[in-house]
């Protein structure tokens, strides 16, 4: 039996992201019509890596956070049918 070779990938160092760096991405990243994983994608970065700076940013400018909204659902109501005739 044979074992089949390892192969091992190092990435390097890690990059260092200054604060205007993320501002600049968390900004582009709110952009209307824009997709936050495709400015993740673009800068390679991980897209959760990207929501952690929104979010941390956002808490440290004191900009609201979004809140879930309850739903109230109503029953439902009688649907009047009309027979041909």
């Amino acid at each position: 039996m044979t074992q089949a070779g390892i192969e091992l990938v190092t990435a390097g160092r890690r990059r260092r992201w200054t604060r205007a760096d993320k501002e600049r991405l968390v900004a582009a990243s709110f952009e209307p019509g824009v997709s936050t994983s495709d400015v993740a994608r673009r800068t390679g970065l991980h897209i959760s890596q990207l929501f952690r700076w929104r979010t941390l940013l956002c808490e440290r400018a004191g900009a609201p956070t979004r809140a879930l909204v309850p739903v109230v659902t109503a029953p439902a109501t009688a649907v009047m049918t009309v027979e041909p005739g």
